[in-house]
């Protein structure tokens, strides 16, 4: 029986972890999962932005995009 995802966050500089999905779900409610945050998961080569992740997608559907740069 193959196991669900761990997920780690780099959240502030600190690795937080790990989450499966649902926990990942909370994550994005308290506003430290968002697209740009860093994931990671067992059998990825480097850390990537959550919007770069398809299995993430319908947790960020929610989430608006970052700010524009203000200038």
């Amino acid at each position: 029986v193959p196991t669900a995802p761990r997920w780690f966050l780099a959240v502030g500089g600190q690795q937080q972890g790990p989450y499966d999905e649902s926990a990942l779900a909370g994550q994005v409610a308290a506003g430290n999962l968002n697209r740009t945050t860093l994931v990671w998961r067992n059998g990825q080569a480097a850390w990537q932005p959550a919007d770069q992740i398809p299995e993430l997608a319908p947790l960020l559907a929610d989430v608006p995009p970052p700010l524009p740069p203000q200038g």
